[in-house]
């Protein structure tokens, strides 16, 4: 809907934003019904009622960001041209932020909709004076939370100096508090055992999903858990008495620990070796296709005594493939793209002119055939074949130079691989292959595309 003015009268809307970041706001008497009940009263002394006003409303939401759905669903009513003034008790309830502010206050001048805070209802923000007194206004309200922000971090970090554990929440399990904010040995002793337990096999190479399934059918500390559960546990560095926070690490946190350090660091070795595997190590990652039913196969591992075996299955046949089986059929192809690879890192200076001319020669033709086409006569159009059949000429010539240069280079390269990273074999076939056909039922590649 875009009102706008119809002879003379303006005949868009009045829109009311409230909000409130914290439950003090609101037990201080600046809940949203106060700032909604003190807006409907001055508009209603402008003579305007409930019909005439939209009312937005963002409850326990901070202003520092304009992440908010009732504020942006408000801006985009202004865009819109909906609405000719915005009523609020102060600006800092849009925003505290002075960038925030001043592209509101843009969209709202572009619309000619007025801003109005009840504290400051003369307000006109398309006078710079005005603006400019806005604007200190913001600074303070911006100032107000960066502050409180400060001396909050100020307060967390004189107590991790001092041994304390000063956040809220549960505590890490295996412990208590044993004050509001020091951590002592829980006296659940098979709470305690639970987590050495964890950290032990862990430590050992088993992966955290059958180690929380274990968990899980034994019904350990009467509850389920997820992989994701242990795998948190397990980074945490509570458990060795430190604390990382504003990029500094803060000691000697617990007294009694019960996990071993040398446990605690065996455990995130393959916890993290395990995350590495699952980002980066697939070589064949949204490359494999099932010859069956068409869809691209999808990725899993398994951890057998601490060995990873990566595998390539299709989630509708239900059939799987081992990667070594594939790496051992694609061996061919994986020297090939090496050598292509080398080819284009060991390009010679001859060869790299040879290209630049051809691209030269290629653009000349273009622009002269757009040219003669839009501008030219019967007889230029009849010179411009002429110079076309010669150019190309030449362009098939440096062609054949460079194809006689690189097999020359070719042959000089050749280079077959016995051996080659996991890392560097993902880089060639995401970078010059376009899909793999597999027959999971034959264990077999069919087909492999290149791009």
């Amino acid at each position: 809907m875009n009102l706008k003015k119809t002879n003379n009268i303006d005949t868009r809307r009045i829109a009311i934003y409230v909000r409130v970041s914290t439950k003090k706001q609101y037990e201080e008497g600046c809940s949203l019904e106060v700032q909604e009940n003190q807006c409907r009263k001055f508009i209603y002394k402008m003579g305007y009622t409930d019909d005439d006003i939209d009312f937005y409303s963002d409850g326990a939401k901070s202003g520092t960001n304009t992440n908010r759905a009732d504020l942006l669903d408000l801006l985009g009513g202004i865009s819109q041209g909906m609405y000719k003034m915005v009523v609020m008790m102060k600006f800092d309830r849009l925003t505290r932020d002075l960038m925030d502010f001043n592209s509101i206050i843009k969209i709202c001048n572009n619309m000619d909709c007025s801003l109005i805070p009840l504290d400051n209802p003369k307000a006109n923000l398309k006078n710079p004076m005005e603006k400019a007194n806005a604007n200190v206004s913001m600074i303070f309200s911006q100032l107000q939370p960066e502050l409180t922000s400060q001396r909050v971090k100020d307060v967390i970090r004189d107590k991790l100096e001092n041994g304390l554990y000063p956040f809220g929440g549960k505590p890490p399990l295996g412990y208590i508090r044993k004050s509001s904010e020091k951590l002592v040995v829980s006296d659940n002793i098979k709470e305690v055992e639970v987590v050495q337990r964890i950290f032990h096999e862990i430590s050992l190479g088993k992966s955290a999903l059958q180690l929380a399934a274990e968990l899980t059918i034994e019904q350990a500390l009467g509850r389920s858990w997820v992989d994701k559960t242990i795998i948190k546990m397990c980074k945490n560095r509570i458990y060795v008495g430190e604390i990382e926070w504003g990029g500094k690490v803060y000691k000697n946190i617990l007294s009694d620990l019960i996990i071993d350090r040398d446990i605690f660091h065996k455990a995130n070795y393959f916890i993290n070796r395990s995350a590495r595997i699952r980002k980066h190590d697939y070589i064949y990652q949204n490359l494999c296709i099932c010859n069956d039913c068409s869809s691209y196969l999808q990725q899993k591992t398994t951890n057998k005594k601490g060995k990873i075996y990566f595998y390539y299955y299709c989630p509708k046949c239900n059939k799987r493939i081992n990667e070594k089986i594939i790496d051992h059929q694609l061996t061919n192809a994986t020297n090939n793209l090496y050598n292509k690879e080398i080819l284009n890192i060991e390009k010679s200076g001859e060869e790299k002119e040879i290209e630049k001319e051809i691209k030269r020669l290629s653009k000349i033709v273009s622009n002269y055939y757009e040219i003669t086409v839009t501008e030219g006569t019967k007889e230029q159009l009849l010179e411009y074949n002429d110079f076309k059949k010669r150019t190309d000429k030449k362009i098939r010539y440096y062609k054949k130079q460079l194809k006689s240069i690189r097999e020359i280079q070719r042959k000089k390269v050749n280079y077959s691989i016995t051996s080659i990273s996991k890392e560097l074999k993902c880089q060639l076939f995401q970078k010059y292959v376009k899909n793999i056909k597999i027959n999971l039922s034959e264990k077999k590649v069919l087909k492999i595309t290149r791009i």
